[in-house]
């Protein structure tokens, strides 16, 4: 297993057909990349709707207010489907109904087991259904027992990540994001040589480039600033997915599928990189934390002044700041910190 490489694909990476091809050539560019992680399809534009969203809603719904999503998910897969010349998982599909029926994680699921089923029938890989991989004992993941059954996976595996079961068979998710935490158990119990994260980013930045245009790439950083940065509202990782591979000494590189040849940012236990950081996440409605990490007195000194109504605890800054002005003050904060 040492050579082994889990890759992750988020939900942008698997959005339509054409994204399944992308996906497609980066696993095979790399022999080790043998156990595939993937999440439901995402947006496939900024008008469009999450295949777990869509899922969740007829969760939460009943009659033909239930049958309006389940059908919209079933065109995206059968669109993915007869795109790639595949044949659709009509079963699966017919049985959306019944995972609706069943409650909030059954339906959820059932974007990650079946977009998998396509990608392991696409890469003509053995689909493992992680129900059977992955163990909850009440609501809890029985890491033992999961790390067991992982350990006795084939040589090559595509798994659907987010969810497991009890041992009554019933469907349990992880929060959501959790196609991160999947891979990341997984990389610890085959004992990695690798983990890679698939996203739709070029990794970690000094901000958010959506905020802060002229934020700065980091191209290595320590798991603890990792863990830091998700806490502070950094979306690249799910702040559950770091400690388990970094516990087990697998390093985890954050990649963009949209542009594999960057080189992504590596986390590692060893490393001793610290960069400034500024993140956002949402307080409210309206309102946002603003915060900036990995400061010295200097930079606090230039935040405070650039944002005096913000404040320091344990060396980080945060403002609570409103939506509006949210780009200006972290544009500030960022110039505070880099100059």
């Amino acid at each position: 297993m040492l050579s082994a490489t889990v890759c992750k694909f988020g939900g942008s990476s698997l959005a339509d057909a054409e994204c399944f091809r992308r996906v497609g050539d980066i696993i095979r560019a790399d022999r080790n990349r043998r156990y595939i992680v993937v999440s439901a399809p995402g947006k496939r534009s900024a008008g469009d709707i999450k295949v777990t969203d869509l899922l969740i809603a007829a969760a939460e719904s009943a009659g033909d207010e239930r049958r309006a999503p389940l059908d919209i998910v079933r065109a995206k897969f059968r669109a993915i489907a007869r795109e790639l010349g595949l044949e659709t998982p009509e079963a699966a599909l017919v049985e959306l109904d019944a995972a609706a029926a069943a409650g909030r994680d059954a339906a959820a699921s059932r974007g990650e087991y079946i977009c998998a089923r396509l990608m392991a029938d696409y890469l003509q890989l053995p689909f493992v259904d992680a129900a059977g991989l992955f163990v909850f004992k009440s609501g809890v993941l029985d890491r033992a027992s999961t790390y067991e059954r992982l350990r006795d996976l084939g040589p090559r595996a595509v798994i659907p990540g987010f969810y497991g079961a009890d041992p009554s068979g019933n469907i349990v998710t992880f929060p959501r994001g959790g196609s991160d935490i999947s891979a990341a158990h997984l990389a610890a119990a085959i004992k990695a040589r690798l983990y890679e994260n698939w996203t739709d980013v070029d990794g970690f930045f000094t901000a958010d480039p959506s905020l802060v245009p002229g934020a700065q790439p980091i191209r290595c950083m320590s798991c603890q600033q990792a863990r830091l940065f998700a806490y502070l509202g950094a979306g690249v990782l799910h702040y559950d997915s770091i400690a388990p591979a970094a516990e087990a000494g697998i390093p985890l590189l954050v990649k963009n599928t949209f542009s594999p040849e960057a080189p992504g940012t590596l986390i590692c236990s060893g490393a001793r990189c610290e960069t400034p950081c500024v993140a956002a996440r949402r307080n409210g409605c309206n309102t946002y934390l603003l915060s900036a990490a990995n400061l010295n007195a200097m930079q606090l000194e230039s935040a405070l002044a650039a944002l005096p109504d913000g404040s320091v605890r344990n060396g980080i800054f945060t403002l609570e700041c409103h939506e509006d002005m949210l780009k200006n003050a972290a544009q500030a904060l960022h110039a505070a910190c880099f100059g």
